[in-house]
């Protein structure tokens, strides 16, 4: 028996889950599901672009890499996120000192159980909770329970998901879409028809020496497809409009100008739509 463990311990600590096995440890039949590849971004020349350097100049979070001794830009591999009505759920690849992590939430007035650890969120009902998944791997909740990170040890409720080869890239069901709605540029125009798409994937990543946002909606039938697109390529349409008439050019470098070079396609069920992003759009996001 104590071989088997021994022998289980072993493979636990140098066994990685892949991407797949990542993303069924989270809750996402009704999610909004967000992944961030950075190991890929690194390489992709929009790393700090994406995330930005403001986070390393507040203090909480130089407190945060000073007492845990983990820094995202430096130990951070994938992020796998699902955004649910019951709270965040996160499983995240990187390189974690896991004894420093756990002392860490004890001395900001929190407690560990085995491997599961919890202490305070920012607000009162913001409860964190952590848990090591792998030895690279950490399953990681924001709710309002202490516990809620120890359902990532096992595999969740999910709806059927393809994995995207870009390496930032968000998937909602009509549920989660309907819901978020008025956080999507032009949602409320398109309130009507967002009712009518199944599933709504936007993907970032390269495209030559610049960048390009996608969109896959997969429609309930051909016809809410065609209106779909329709929509779309009107709301584009209105949108240059507007600013031809304030006698202005599409200004790549924020959301309006990149909006208005939208372009759409619709197949089947299927509607495509593409934003192709300068390097200073980015640029100007991680001002912000």
């Amino acid at each position: 028996m104590v071989v088997l463990f021994l022998g289980w311990n072993a493979w636990r600590n140098s066994h990685s889950l892949s991407d797949a096995e990542m993303l069924k440890r989270l809750p996402t039949t009704d999610a909004v599901v967000i992944s961030l590849n950075f190991d890929q971004l690194r390489h992709s020349g929009i790393f700090g672009e994406l995330v930005g350097s403001k986070v390393m100049e507040e203090a909480d979070y130089q407190t945060f890499v000073k007492d845990s001794g983990f820094d995202y830009k430096r130990d951070l591999d994938q992020v796998l996120a699902s955004l649910t009505t019951a709270g965040n759920f996160f499983v995240v690849r990187g390189r974690f000192d896991w004894p420093r992590l756990q002392a860490y939430a004890r001395q900001s007035g929190g407690s560990c159980y085995n491997d599961l650890c919890h202490m305070a969120g920012s607000q009162p009902e913001r409860r964190i909770s952590f848990v090591p998944l792998e030895k690279n791997v950490m399953g990681l909740a924001v709710s309002t329970s202490d516990s809620a990170a120890a359902q990532l040890l096992q595999a969740q409720a999910q709806r059927p998901m393809s994995i995207p080869a870009q390496p930032v890239w968000m998937s909602m069901p009509n549920s989660a879409l309907v819901r978020n709605a008025k956080s999507i540029p032009g949602g409320n125009l398109l309130a009507s028809a967002i009712t009518s798409v199944n599933e709504l994937t936007f993907t970032l990543g390269a495209q030559g020496e610049n960048f390009a946002a996608r969109m896959e909606a997969q429609c309930k039938t051909s016809q809410d497809a065609v209106n779909l697109n329709g929509q779309l390529q009107a709301l584009t349409g209105l949108l240059k409009a507007a600013i031809q008439r304030e006698k202005k050019q599409p200004d790549s470098k924020n959301l309006t100008g990149v909006l208005t070079v939208g372009q759409f396609h619709q197949t089947d069920r299927m509607v495509y739509g593409e934003w192709p992003l300068q390097k200073s759009f980015l640029d100007s996001l991680a001002g912000m």
